[in-house]
């Protein structure tokens, strides 16, 4: 009996472990969707809000990732990041965020020093992001 305890921990050591980690390659990220552990959204917003069912705003950047029981917690989809070329520029419509005032058409400009902050969905949905017209 003490050889089915061993064989008992170690699988399910190696469970815990294999459904705890991500690691995306040096191009791409993962975007999570929550399915269990919370709480449905009274509201319809495009990304879940604190501890609500559906996509996340929080992404898993290249490398790896520990975070237990993530692939059990989280859908998760690897996807490519965009690339915007030297000499280009990219326009970023939000689909979630505060509603755009009736008079603008498109949203303020950024202060310069929140400017990268704002391209964290976390922050861009808690400290007044506008969704895009």
């Amino acid at each position: 009996m003490p050889e089915t305890w061993v064989i008992l921990t170690t699988l399910s050591l190696l469970f815990a472990y294999t459904s705890s980690y991500i690691w995306p390659g040096g191009d791409q990220i993962v975007q999570l969707e929550k399915s269990f552990f919370c709480k449905q959204s009274a509201e319809r917003n495009y990304i879940a809000r604190k501890n609500e069912c559906g996509r996340q705003a929080r992404i898993i950047k290249p490398g790896f990732t520990f975070s237990p029981f993530i692939n059990l917690i989280y859908s998760t989809q690897t996807v490519d990041m965009v690339n915007v070329p030297d000499g280009h520029y990219a326009i970023l419509v939000a689909r979630d965020g505060k509603d755009l005032p009736a008079d603008r058409v498109a949203a303020p400009e950024w202060i310069a020093t929140e400017a990268p902050k704002m391209l964290d969905a976390e922050y861009f949905l808690t400290h007044g992001g506008y969704r895009g017209p």
